[in-house]
């Protein structure tokens, strides 16, 4: 599951079977406080999501104001203001390395840069994937 900038807000609420939201003793980042308070919504907006992403037990990081910044702690993905087409390739990626260690395979047929980059990366998973 992936998620940039206030994405993480969509999905935080989900939980795994115990009962715990799925950010729980994860690494997670997406909008800080300090972005917040940069654009002067801190008093707008329902709550902060470092805030909330803390007190639900994620691991919270970021690497700076208005930064590139992803994380990836098992299956879950999220960025700071990450391109969400990177953040798409990850998912997919990890989707492929799950079929394939079930004896799968994922065949993509997409366009343009995104194509060629998810069709070399499976090509170095799985040489006859994608041809």
């Amino acid at each position: 599951m992936g998620s940039v900038c206030h994405g993480p807000m969509g999905i935080m609420e989900a939980t795994g079977p115990d009962g715990k939201s799925i950010v729980s003793g994860k690494q997670c980042t997406g909008f800080s406080n300090t972005e917040e308070e940069a654009v002067g919504k801190t008093e707008k907006v329902p709550f902060l999501l470092e805030d909330r992403l803390r007190a639900l037990g994620g691991k919270y990081e970021k690497k700076g104001d208005w930064s590139d910044f992803s994380l990836r702690d098992g299956c879950l993905i999220t960025g700071e203001h990450s391109n969400p087409i990177f953040i798409g390739i990850l998912c997919v990626t990890m989707l492929s390395y799950t079929l394939l260690a079930s004896g799968l395979s994922l065949y993509v047929q997409l366009s343009g840069t995104f194509g060629v980059w998810l069709s070399l990366s499976a090509m170095q998973l799985r040489p006859r994937a994608i041809s």
